[in-house]
């Protein structure tokens, strides 16, 4: 029988690499993420951390308990159980076939809910409609939230129009986690 290793082979080029290689500033390691240099950044393990950090600063900022967060309603369920465990209403807005906002559905959804967090996905790094959200918050008052774990990094104006933006690059290089 034969043995099958599951474990990388590496050069000793890598290994000596690894060995003496300048450490990087979290500054420095952010960079591509940063679309304006003014943005501010944390490092995260996962992104539903990330939404967990903002729906408590909304908490903070509004002085409210019971934020409403409307989320598309194509979105991972596992990435809402911290939503759900701090007590936050989620609302599942209507997409349509090209997985962006129905934005008539959305404004007449709007008039009996209102939304406090509005989420927009990015899907698999297509970008959404960015204007009609930014303008749609506007006129209901809401945070807007781009949700681009499926980007690698900007492009396509996205990481440009929300109050918040998230990206997880452990979805894209090979590293167990990591989100910003």
């Amino acid at each position: 029988m034969e043995k099958v290793t599951i474990k990388p082979l590496l050069s000793w080029e890598a290994i000596i690499k690894s060995i003496f290689t300048i450490p990087l500033d979290d500054k420095t390691l952010a960079t591509p993420w940063l679309s304006k240099s003014t943005y501010k950044y944390y490092w995260l393990s996962q992104s539903c951390f990330a939404l967990l950090a903002i729906t408590r600063w909304w908490k903070l900022y509004s002085n409210k308990q019971t934020p409403v967060i409307w989320i598309p309603n194509y979105f991972c369920n596992q990435s809402l159980e911290l939503l759900r465990r701090e007590g936050c209403e989620l609302l599942f807005y209507p997409i349509n076939k090209y997985l962006k906002p129905d934005w008539d559905l959305c404004e007449s959804l709007a008039k009996k809910n209102k939304s406090n967090l509005f989420i927009l996905v990015h899907y698999f790094g297509y970008p959404s409609d960015i204007i009609k959200a930014q303008s749609f918050c506007d006129r209901n008052n809401a945070i807007f939230i781009e949700d681009a774990v499926h980007v690698l990094k900007p492009n396509n104006s996205i990481g440009e129009g929300g109050d918040f933006v998230f990206y997880s690059p452990h979805k894209h290089i090979a590293i167990p986690d990591g989100s910003i």
